[in-house]
């Protein structure tokens, strides 16, 4: 009730109410776990009375009549808050809310937010698989899907924060699209891929279509992803990788062959996906098949292909030479097998 303060630090567990799950007009702080099944009406209910609902810990929201959270007062998350299978919408809020925790709402009837109110999300995440309405403008991050899906956006959007796409493939991947031909502003954003699966199961070209249905798009600010590829935006949504990561010699192998692991400052052999840049004075040796997108050798570096072995050079050229091999000076490029070089530019 009103003036009331209630502090959970345990677990609260409620199901199969027939009208709310949990009404609030007092102060309430929850630092533990709050699990809400099978509520009649509203699984939270934080009424303009007087409710101040903080959340630091975990609360789960579970196939709610209506909405999953009902906010009409001040909500301050920096916890989890998740939300499955509202009969209406999953989040619907007329007043404040501040997150910098992470909200996950996903298979709600209608929308997974609907706001009317201000929506803070600094340092926070929000994960929305389905619609969201009333957001024009986002910091923190924003991540399609629960985990592959979609966000559908009914208006315009200015991201200032992280806009998180998960790829498993260059087929099935995260989009962001607008319901009504709305603009999208990414200049003060950062695009981050987050691929499954290691750099092999991709190859250069392949391109991903995140963002649809939107009349325009702003160019991106910043583009990162997990597995060092250089991705160019091409326009109106697409983005395409372009090139692999670089594979530096480092020896620490203490063997000298381009096949050991350890031998690249990344841990991997090269692939045809990544430029090789070979900047120290040692001699590097390929002993078995190998493969390169472009190789650079400087500062005393020596290359010998062994024998009956085969070094494949390929896709393209190093973007900064405009070449597929670079022999610097006093470095020594020794071919006692074959080179294969293809689609140098």
């Amino acid at each position: 009730g009103g003036g009331c303060v209630l502090t959970n630090n345990g677990i609260i567990s409620i199901s199969n109410s027939t009208s709310m799950g949990i009404y609030n007009e007092g102060t309430f702080t929850n630092s533990g776990d709050i699990s809400i099944t099978n509520a009649g009406n509203f699984g939270f209910y934080n009424s303009f009375f007087g409710g101040i609902f903080t959340n630091e810990g975990t609360v789960t929201i579970t196939n709610s009549g209506d909405d999953g959270i009902f906010n009409d007062g001040t909500l301050t998350n920096s916890g989890d808050i998740s939300i499955t299978g509202a009969g209406n919408h999953g989040f619907e809020s007329y007043s404040d809310v501040n997150n910098s925790g992470t909200v996950t709402i996903t298979n709600s009837t209608n929308n997974e937010i609907d706001n009317e109110g201000t929506v803070t999300n600094t340092n926070g995440t929000l994960e929305i698989n389905g619609s969201m309405s009333g957001i024009s403008s986002l910091a923190g991050t924003l991540a399609p899907g629960n985990s592959i899906g979609q966000t559908d956006n009914d208006g315009n959007l200015t991201l200032t924060g992280t806009l998180q796409i998960e790829a498993d493939n260059a087929i099935t991947y995260d989009v962001l699209n607008s319901t009504n031909s709305g603009t999208l502003d990414l200049t003060a954003a950062t695009l981050h891929f987050d691929f499954a699966g290691i750099e092999t199961d991709y190859t250069i070209g392949d391109k991903f279509q995140i963002i649809t249905g939107f009349a325009a798009v702003t160019s991106v600010g910043t583009i990162t992803n997990n597995l060092g590829f250089t991705i160019f935006d091409n326009g109106g949504g697409e983005f395409e990788i372009t090139a692999g990561p670089p594979y530096k010699w480092d020896g620490d192998a203490g063997d000298g062959l381009w096949t050991s692991p350890t031998n690249w400052t990344r841990n991997v052999v090269p692939t045809a996906l990544g430029d090789v840049i070979i900047n120290v004075d040692e001699t590097v040796t390929v002993s078995g098949t190998a493969f390169a997108k472009s190789i650079t050798m400087s500062n005393g570096g020596d290359l010998t292909v062994d024998p009956n072995i085969t070094l494949t050079v390929s896709t393209a050229a190093n973007p900064a030479t405009g070449n597929a091999v670079n022999v610097g000076g006093g470095c020594v490029l020794t071919n006692n097998g074959i080179i294969s070089i293809s689609n140098s530019t």
